[in-house]
């Protein structure tokens, strides 16, 4: 038996991109408990009485204070990091391709009423993301009435995202349940970092389902907080709480939806056609979602 080995540069490329990730999220998660442990030797006592409830205007300030000095500059670093990463991928591995052969390799994937609602789903997010990173980063930039005029259709794309959100949540969620298959996904990354073998998933591969649950569970906490800011429902402090909140969630699915958006445009090759017109490759699916419904039938 020969174990075939991915060519020098390729495998050099696969060792960059793991530790530029595993650096970055390093300085993320170092350069936040550093501010924390700066903080607390500032103002021993706010530390203390962080998980008092007592104490939760002081837990809000120390909140709203991390998000200004240490949250926003990261998670914007975060952003340029993983651009230069996901550059980094399409050049030194490539993309995988999942694109069919023929008409013949095509099967049915997604119904006419899923990319309807996924299609409306991913304008609104896109308008979303645009205009929250404006509203988040407008200090930096001058703000003035180009933010005043995303802030405006932040809140209108909010209000289409929600029953959105809900109705995708509802349809797809028996796709989402994880399954022991999962980990072999994982272990090999998805076949992204060059793996040529067979995968077992579902309809939704492993990779899918985090991004899934990180849309459903950050999405309603985005939506909730967002509704609360929008009616002016609660105390100043609540609002406030609501702000905090409303950040801290975005954090998640604004990185993976810039995942999920290099992974189905220029990360794999056949995917964004697959939610346009509704196909997939059925040799690409014996491959890699062996236990998808579709190939039941």
């Amino acid at each position: 038996m020969s174990i075939r080995l991915k060519p020098r540069s390729q495998r050099r490329g696969t060792k960059v991109l793991w530790r530029s990730a595993v650096l970055l999220g390093l300085f993320v998660v170092l350069s936040n408990v550093g501010y924390v442990l700066a903080q607390g030797l500032r103002d021993p006592q706010l530390l203390r009485t962080s998980l008092n409830v007592a104490q939760f205007p002081r837990q809000v300030d120390f909140f709203m204070s991390l998000r200004d000095s240490s949250l926003i500059p990261s998670f914007g670093i975060a952003i340029l990091a993983f651009i230069v990463i996901a550059l980094g991928h399409f050049f030194a591995i490539g993309p995988k391709d999942m694109s069919m052969r023929d008409e013949h390799d095509a099967m049915p994937w997604w119904n006419v009423f899923e990319r309807i609602i996924h299609a409306i789903i991913a304008i609104a997010f896109v308008i979303l993301t645009i205009s929250g990173l404006a509203i988040t980063f407008g200090r930096y930039v001058g703000g003035g009435s180009g933010t005043l005029l995303l802030r405006t259709l932040h809140e209108y794309s909010g209000l289409v995202f929600t029953p959105c959100i809900i109705i995708l949540t509802l349809i797809w969620v028996r796709h989402a349940i994880p399954r022991s298959y999962d980990m072999e996904w994982f272990s090999h990354a998805g076949g992204y970092l060059g793996y040529k073998g067979k995968l077992t998933s579902g309809k939704f591969n492993a990779g899918q389902k985090v991004w899934y649950w990180i849309m459903v569970i950050a999405g309603l906490l985005l939506t909730w907080s967002g509704l609360m800011q929008y009616f002016q429902i609660g105390t100043v402090l609540e609002r406030r709480t609501d702000v905090i909140v409303h950040f801290f969630s975005s954090i998640p699915i604004v990185l993976m939806f810039l995942v999920h958006l290099y992974m189905t445009t220029l990360g794999t090759r056949g995917a964004f056609m697959g939610m346009i017109n509704g196909k997939f490759s059925k040799s690409a699916a014996q491959n890699f979602h062996s236990e998808a419904p579709e190939l039941k039938r």
